[in-house]
Formats: C-alpha cells, structure tokens, sequence
C-alpha cells in the first residue's frame, strides 16, 4: 500500500495522478493527515515531498539495487518547490468521500513515517494485554509490564560500531512508550563519486549535512518519535 517501488501501489497511484483525488482507505487517509500534520508541527523540516530530491540522488530503487548500479554523475539539487508548508496546506483529505489528492507536481514518499504508524497500528491490537513490546527494525513500542518485573531496556546502537550499544535507555514498567532511531550511517551509497545517505534537507534537496550520525527520540508513540527523530 506504502510502498513507492510498486507501480500498482496505493501510494505510487496517489503520485501518479496529477492532482486528481484517488479512492483511499481509512488507514491511508489517516496516515496522510499525520504526515500533514507532522510537517505543521515540525515547521517543514520533516516533509516527504523529497521524493523526487531523493530520486535524483539515485534512490529510485531498493537500496541494494542502487548500491549495485550508483549514479556515474553528481546529480543536481533538486528544488522544494512542490513541497513545504504552503504546499501541504493544499493536500486534499476526504474522509467523507474516501478520497485523497496531491497538489498537481506534489509527489511523496511515506517511509519516514509509515513504519512507526504500523507498530502503533498493532500495538492498539494488543493493548489488553499487561504489556509487551512491538519492534519493527528499530521503530518500537513498549508497554505495561516489563519482562523483568522493574524497566523496559531499549539497547540504542552506537553508529560508529554498528551491531554493538552507545547505551540503554530504561523504562519504568507500567509506561507506554515509542521509541524510533533515524540516522545517516546505514542507507549511504554512491552518486557521482560522491557518498550520500537518504535524509535529505527539505530546504536544500540535497542529503542533510550533519555531525550527528543517528538520533534516537521518544515519545508517546513510534509515529511522533519516528517524526522528531528525522526533524531533528
């Protein structure tokens, strides 16, 4: 459904239709209205209408693929132009109708937040439960009792030695929490004999420059720790 390297997906058919609304399921809208919302309470810096900057930087396949075939030419800086606040301002949800619209030029890619919304989507199924923890390759929440009878102990990786902790974070049993990781040491790959990584600056297009590797955040849920974790 999320997916931007599926032409049949609900999210590349969305990107595809010029400005034209779309049919959309309740949990696409939704989704739609939090990354809407997330660029308001971010003031922009966290905007998934860097697709096409993401693209021209060679990001137009899985990770793997663009590894193996990098772009021979630096590419250049794609503008912000269809993205930003204003631009937002203009996106179209329709609960009642069940349709969703880009603005004509607008186009995005929903990773940044979709897979906090999902672990936030199964953790509510198994809310009931006294506690548990759901983790989704670094996006995670935890709740109620933990396995040990005191904290919660989220292991956070050190970027410079990856597969090993920089630290643990301890959460009293009984809180509920969200936790999400970004960073710019993983998704790197070669464009133009130069190395670049997949956060790209929405006021530049080009990958963000700067000297924090990774960011961890939490909050009440993956989905706002996963935002603040990429504005930040």
């Amino acid at each position: 459904r999320f997916s931007r390297f599926r032409p049949g997906s609900l999210l590349c058919r969305l990107n595809a239709a010029g400005g034209q609304p779309i049919p959309a399921d309740a949990v696409f809208r939704s989704l739609l209205d939090r990354a809407a919302l997330a660029v308001r309470q971010t003031g922009g810096r966290f905007d998934p209408s860097i697709l096409p900057a993401l693209e021209a930087h060679g990001y137009d396949r899985s990770i793997d693929q663009v590894r193996a075939a990098p772009l021979a030419v630096a590419p250049s800086p794609v503008s912000a132009q269809h993205g930003g606040l204003n631009a937002w301002a203009g996106v179209s949800i329709d609960h009642e109708a069940g349709v969703v619209a880009l603005p004509c030029g607008m186009r995005i890619d929903l990773g940044g937040i979709a897979k906090g919304a999902f672990v936030d989507l199964l953790a509510a199924e198994f809310a009931h439960w006294p506690g548990g923890s759901i983790d989704a390759g670094g996006d995670a929440v935890v709740w109620g009792e933990a396995p040990d009878g005191r904290t919660w102990r989220i292991g956070i990786e050190d970027p410079h030695a990856p597969h090993t902790d920089a630290l643990a974070i301890e959460i009293p049993e009984g809180s509920q929490a969200g936790i999400a990781t970004s960073g710019t040491y993983r998704r790197r790959w070669q464009a133009g004999g130069h190395e670049v990584h997949h956060l790209i600056d929405p006021r530049t297009g080009n990958p963000a420059s700067s000297n924090m590797p990774s960011v961890t955040a939490l909050a009440e849920t993956a989905t706002a720790a996963e935002v603040a974790a990429k504005a930040v």
